[in-house]
């Protein structure tokens, strides 16, 4: 789906060559703190993209919480941390073709937008450290990726073939966020106008940002196969806190905060005390206040992204109980596409990505709406025998989402071809595609 009136016209005319020119480079803004074993939006695309070209990543330093930002900043050395403060970003190698540079010092302490002053000065940093990887490849321009939705200013001051904003949240709801929904949409708003074109991970994030000259495709997430063929492997061990011999097991998996309708799910795992229901996330005993009081529940905590999968794989089958607001109509949780990957039933609110996954392949997941849909969804669910064709259907839907076409896609300012058949040379093989 494409929402959009004419293409600004773009100071820096572009080609199809120049975009997929594997000699341009490309500069991918903000987002999640770098690891190659992680799922995020913004990492998924710097993967991918490392495959075909250089590619420099500037990202946050951390996700934590306050506290643990400022202990990890203590714990630097004081001459390394003023130097990571007032000076360039460092930029350090960590793929054939990739490069990252991450926020540091004292300014990483605070979220990398506010107050204004960190903003304007973590954005007058990032142009530095563009230019100079820029001039180190040789390269006059780039393809400019755009997480931040801040950063407006970097898209005249940075030299590109194309700018792109992909949205992947409805920033301006986000759980918990001191923002003021007015600054967000404000700062955004310039970004989109800045931009060539922009990419939304839900249609729900369309129409607050729709205006005159700006050009908006909507693209779900994509799934990277080619990391869950080598995190999950040939390896069918589960971890043992999802083996519940003679009683199906039902799995959360991920951070919730925010985002979970407690009462469904107290209420669920209270009518059926003859499952086990574990909670997978460091943060679902707080989200869900007395999880921790019921017999019926483990909570391992969080785990990292290869244990998790291989959980997965051991489950009876998956939820995904979110409520309805604002933020979670704009998400696009890439934690179902690591579900269908592993062909096991899916439960899920009917928020629009869930829906799409559901239209496009009926029995990929399940929508239900207040307690007893969830029951009857998840009695069907676990009543699924282990060869039922849903199975490999789900696992074919996957294949088909994969994250090579939504990059793909992301710098031609283009729907997705989510629909068509799987080319495994296009695509890749494996469980995902990707």
């Amino acid at each position: 789906m494409v929402r959009d009136v004419e293409p600004q016209s773009s100071q820096h005319p572009t080609t199809e060559r120049s975009i997929h020119d594997p000699t341009v480079p490309v500069v991918v803004v903000g987002g999640a703190p770098w690891n190659r074993f992680v799922n995020y939006s913004s990492v998924q695309t710097v993967r991918e993209l490392g495959h075909r070209r250089d590619v420099l990543y500037v990202c946050s330093d951390s996700q934590a919480a306050l506290p643990e930002r400022v202990r990890g900043l203590l714990g630097q050395r004081p001459r390394r941390r003023l130097l990571r403060t007032l000076g360039d970003l460092e930029v350090r190698q960590v793929a054939p073709r990739v490069w990252v540079a991450s926020l540091g010092g004292i300014a990483s302490i605070l979220p990398p937008s506010r107050p204004a002053i960190v903003r304007r000065y973590n954005l007058w940093r990032t142009r530095r450290v563009i230019r100079r990887w820029l001039a180190e490849r040789g390269a006059d321009e780039c393809v400019l990726v755009m997480y931040w939705w801040f950063a407006a200013d970097l898209v005249p001051r940075v030299p590109h073939v194309r700018a792109i904003y992909d949205v992947a949240d409805e920033h301006a709801a986000y759980p918990g966020s001191s923002l003021k929904p007015a600054l967000v949409r404000r700062l955004e708003g310039r970004l989109l106008d800045a931009v060539d074109h922009s990419m939304a991970v839900s249609p729900a994030l369309v129409p607050p940002r729709e205006g005159p000259g700006r050009r908006i495709v909507v693209a779900p997430s994509g799934f990277d196969g080619e990391l869950f063929d080598e995190l999950v492997g040939d390896d069918p061990t589960v971890p043992d806190y999802v083996v519940d011999p003679g009683r199906p097991v039902i799995a959360s998996v991920g951070a919730l905060g925010g985002r979970v309708d407690v009462d469904l799910v107290l209420e669920i795992i209270r009518r059926r005390p003859e499952w086990t229901f574990v909670f997978i996330g460091f943060d679902a005993d707080g989200a869900v206040p007395g999880l921790r009081d019921l017999p019926n529940v483990r909570l391992p905590g969080g785990t990292p992204y290869a244990e998790g999968l291989r959980a997965m794989g051991g489950l009876d089958a998956a939820i995904i109980p979110f409520n309805h607001t604002d933020f979670t109509r704009g998400n696009s949780p890439l934690k179902v596409l690591d579900h269908l990957a592993q062909g096991i039933p899916v439960v899920t609110p009917d928020l629009p990505d869930f829906r799409a996954l559901a239209e496009d392949v009926p029995g990929s997941v399940t929508l239900a709406e207040g307690v007893d849909a969830w029951l009857a969804a998840l009695d069907a669910a676990v009543a699924e025998p282990a060869d039922s064709p849903l199975r490999d259907a789900r696992r074919d839907l996957i294949r088909r989402r994969s994250v090579r076409r939504r990059v793909t896609a992301l710098l031609e300012g283009r729907e997705p071809s989510y629909r068509d058949p799987v080319d495994r040379g296009a695509d890749g093989g494996g469980s995902g595609g990707g």
